[in-house]
C-alpha cells in the first residue's frame, strides 16, 4: 500500500467485525508505537495491551464512552512515565511534561497506522476517568493514562474523510524552487537510491553503475559474480567461507585483518604482491611448502 493510500485510509474504526487479533500483529503495532520521534530519546511512554475481554468490557461505560465495546479484541492504553517526566522538566521546565504527551501522541499515530497497513482499523479516545483506569488495570504508581486505542477488523469500509485545503492551514514562509526549475532538476538528480529491508532472493542485476554505492548488513549466501569492476573498493567484516573467484581483476586490493584459510588460488597474477605479518602455515605454491622455503631463504 503506497503511503498517501494509507494516510487517506486511516480514520477513527467504531465498528469491528468480532474477529481476534493476533499476537503478533499486536507486536507490530507496539513496534511501530515505540518508533515515534519522542524528546531526547527518553521514550517516555508505556503501554498496557489489553486483550482480555472481560477487562475491555469493564471501561464502558464507567472509564470511557466506548460504545462499540461488544467487538473490541484489543485495547491498548498510553501511558506517560512520570519518572521520565522529571528528567523532561529537569531539562525544559514545565515544557518537559508537554513533550511527554507529545511523545504519547506520536507513538498513538503510528499505531494507528499501522493497524491500517495490517487490515486493521483503531480509534482514538481522549477522554476517561484516570482513576478508575488504574484502579482497573495493574498500572504502576509512576504511569499515568493519556490516551486510549480501540483496536479490530472493521466491520464495514469508511470513506475517506475531508480535509480542508492546504491554504487555509498552511502558511508558507519564504519560497522554494518548482519542479521544472533547473535548480530543482539539478538536486533530484543527485537524489540518492535508497534499498532496504528488503528480501532479494534470485533476483538479477545486469550493467548497473553502483559507484561509490554502500552495502551492509547483506546476506549474498550463493551469490554469483561475473564481469565485475571492485577496483579501489573496501571490505570489513566479511565472511567469504567456500567463496569461489575466477577472471577477477584485484589489482591495487589491499587485505587488513582476513582469514583466508583454505584458501585456493589457480591461474592467478601475485606481481608485486605484498605479504606481511600473516599466517603462512600450510601454505604452497605449487606444491612447494611457502614456510619452509622461507626458511631455506632466510
Amino acid at each position: 500500500m503506497e503511503f498517501v493510500d494509507l494516510l487517506k485510509k486511516r480514520t477513527c474504526i467504531r465498528s469491528y467485525e468480532n474477529k481476534p487479533v493476533s499476537d503478533i500483529q499486536m507486536r507490530k503495532l507496539l513496534e511501530a508505537g515505540v518508533r515515534a520521534p519522542n524528546a531526547c530519546n527518553n521514550q517516555s511512554w508505556h503501554f498496557y495491551a489489553v486483550c482480555d475481554k472481560s477487562i475491555i468490557n469493564k471501561f464502558h461505560p464507567d472509564i470511557a464512552h466506548i460504545s462499540w465495546i461488544d467487538n473490541i479484541p484489543l485495547l491498548i492504553v498510553i501511558c506517560i512515565d512520570e519518572d521520565i517526566v522529571d528528567i523532561l522538566q529537569k531539562k525544559f521546565g514545565e515544557r518537559g511534561r508537554m513533550f511527554s504527551y507529545q511523545d504519547t501522541a506520536g507513538a498513538a499515530n503510528l499505531i494507528l497506522l499501522k493497524a491500517v497497513e495490517l487490515g486493521l482499523g483503531g480509534c482514538w479516545i481522549g477522554p476517561m476517568d484516570v482513576e478508575k483506569c488504574k484502579a482497573l488495570l495493574p498500572i504502576t504508581k509512576n504511569h499515568t493514562p493519556v490516551a486510549i486505542l480501540t483496536i479490530g477488523t472493521p466491520a464495514v469500509e469508511m470513506p475517506v474523510r475531508e480535509r480542508k485545503n492546504l491554504s487555509d492551514v498552511v502558511t508558507v514562509i519564504g519560497k522554494l524552487p518548482t519542479e521544472t526549475s533547473s535548480e530543482f532538476q539539478e538536486v533530484k538528480q543527485k537524489k540518492l537510491f535508497t534499498l532496504a529491508h528488503e528480501s532479494l532472493e534470485d533476483a538479477v542485476f545486469e550493467d548497473l553503475n553502483l559507484s561509490n554505492a554502500e552495502f551492509n548488513d547483506i546476506n549474498m549466501q550463493g551469490a554469483r559474480f561475473g564481469n565485475i569492476n571492485m577496483s579501489f573498493t573496501s571490505y570489513r567484516g566479511l565472511t567469504m567461507s567456500e567463496a569461489k573467484f575466477g577472471c577477477i581483476d584485484m589489482a591495487g586490493a589491499e587485505f587488513d585483518g582476513s582469514d583466508l584459510r583454505l584458501a585456493k588460488f589457480k591461474n592467478a597474477s601475485f606481481e608485486n604482491v605484498k605479504i606481511t605479518d600473516c599466517k603462512l602455515d600450510g601454505m604452497t605454491i605449487d606444491g612447494i611448502n611457502v614456510k619452509d622455503m622461507m626458511t631455506k631463504i632466510k
